[in-house]
């Protein structure tokens, strides 16, 4: 199996625990057996669990415009977005915590 199906496949598999296991009580173990794969091949692929989060949560926002991870339905059934954000000149943090991930902000 070559190692980029290792990666989606265990990206996947962190949906699914999620979904069912909630962000609190997901683990290596059970996204593995769902995966297909063993602890070992994980952490080849992911230093930590947190690791793999990270690497979801950039698939995830990639395609979305301004990065934006949430969306919703109005009750007519319209498709809205409800998680943009903005990062203001005084928010230091924020900028550090962009950098730490490897992500840009876009100038609007």
């Amino acid at each position: 199996m070559d190692e980029s199906s290792l990666h989606e496949r265990l990206l996947e598999s962190a949906v699914a625990t999620v979904a069912e296991l909630g962000w609190r009580d997901a683990a290596v173990e059970p996204l593995c057996a769902r995966a297909g794969t063993t602890p070992a091949a994980f952490y080849a692929e992911f230093a930590t669990l947190d690791d793999l989060f990270v690497a979801l949560y950039r698939r995830e926002a990639r395609d979305r415009v301004g990065g934006r991870t949430e969306g919703g339905t109005l009750a007519d059934g319209q498709w809205i977005e409800l998680g943009g954000q903005w990062v203001g000149p005084t928010q230091d943090r924020m900028y550090a915590l962009l950098d730490e991930l490897g992500l840009r902000t876009v100038p609007t």
